[in-house]
């Protein structure tokens, strides 16, 4: 993985959560994916994980024609056997030749009818379940017959997305839910790791969730005089103004505006800031803000040194363990033994020691020591 991949995972992160506001924009983002992990086809899919069905889809790639036939097919659970093993390491990474053969793979419903007719053959993605909610998000990215299979380097470049990924599906899952309520956009964002904030044209603050305020206080990259945000560095000050307003004018030559990015250095050593200004009309969306006018820029700020992931998202991402796998890892990991860990999760020690054994699987541990050697490091 190079300095290139990082920097291009810090701009393209953000996307993520502009394409939750605005879901036209799926396509845009799944293109930009596919170019940097050389795919022919990219797709991001809502699925509801009980039947399985599919919820949202949104393709790069296919043509009309192609994605009927994509979504026509209705028996991912029987007739696609990737789908059967990549619920057993939910949200880690993996490629299609990791999960089955080329001769099973060859053999089954969906290679046969659907990607065998469009001429893909290769296929790397995720899958994550939100299962209290028993709904998941799958990001898959693929390639044609006749080009290279996917890499562990490509594997390793897709965790660079992930955090921002599951965060912006959380988003997306709680706009849909809250729709009926008032302070929908606040419900959805408040909760947000990244750094989010609603400005008008002339840079006024119209909304910053804590994460947005915590750096608005810190005025290290970014602060409030006379309620406008902006750069504690003069020198894109400027660049900063002019985008804001950019992506808040009305006028119809820029009735379909694209999102800008700024980098934007500390004033206290720190690494840069990358900020991405997405226009965004008010809409239902945006409801129980104090909006004054029909324009905003919605700024998202991925800080490179932040972590977007607890603990326990980091092991699912890693070891592909489910919810309970990874809360009873790290308790276990902090020293708790089977009894302790039982009472916690008022479950029994036999359920337990049944989820530890599939952690050890998993994560290739053989012994507590190992468990609380992975913990601790992630942890620090």
């Amino acid at each position: 993985m190079t300095s290139h991949d990082i920097k291009i995972a810090l701009e393209l992160s953000p996307a993520f959560y502009e394409a939750t506001l605005d879901p036209d924009r799926w396509p845009t983002v799944l293109n930009r994916l596919r170019k940097e992990f050389d795919a022919d086809v990219g797709q991001l899919t809502y699925a509801n994980l009980s039947v399985p069905e599919v919820i949202m889809s949104y393709q790069s790639g296919l043509t009309k024609e192609q994605f009927d036939r994509w979504l026509a097919f209705d028996d991912h659970e029987h007739g696609d056997p990737r789908n059967r093993l990549a619920f057993r390491s939910p949200n880690k990474p993996t490629h299609c030749r990791l999960l089955v053969s080329e001769e099973e793979f060859h053999a089954s419903s969906i290679y046969r009818n659907v990607l065998k007719q469009i001429g893909l053959e290769y296929t790397m993605g995720v899958i994550i379940p939100f299962e209290d909610q028993n709904w998941g998000v799958v990001l898959s990215l693929l390639r044609k017959a006749g080009t290279p299979g996917f890499s562990d380097e490509d594997l390793e470049r897709l965790h660079l997305y992930l955090p921002h990924l599951r965060q912006s599906a959380l988003v997306a899952g709680k706009m849909h839910m809250q729709q009926a309520f008032s302070d929908v956009f606040t419900k959805a964002f408040d909760e947000l790791r990244l750094a989010t904030m609603i400005l008008n044209g002339n840079k006024v603050l119209q909304y910053a969730n804590p994460a947005a305020q915590a750096l608005l206080q810190s005025g290290t990259a970014l602060w409030v005089s006379q309620g406008r945000v902006v750069p504690a560095d003069h020198s894109v000050a400027p660049k900063f103004s002019s985008l804001v307003f950019r992506g808040t004018s009305s006028e119809p030559c820029n009735a379909r505006k694209e999102t800008s990015h700024l980098v934007i250095p500390r004033t206290d050593g720190g690494p840069s800031l990358y900020a991405s200004i997405t226009p965004v009309a008010n809409s239902p969306k945006l409801a129980g803000l104090p909006l004054q006018s029909n324009f905003y820029c919605v700024v998202f700020v991925n800080d490179p040194s932040a972590r977007y992931e607890t603990t326990a998202e980091h092991l699912q991402r890693l070891y592909g363990l489910t919810n309970t796998e990874a809360e009873i890892m790290q308790h276990y990991g902090h020293g708790k033994n089977v009894r302790e860990i039982s009472e916690l999760g008022n479950r029994s020690q036999e359920t337990v020691r049944t989820h530890l054994k599939a952690v050890r699987d998993k994560s290739s541990a053989r012994s507590q020591a190992d468990i609380v050697r992975i913990v601790t490091n992630l942890s620090s």
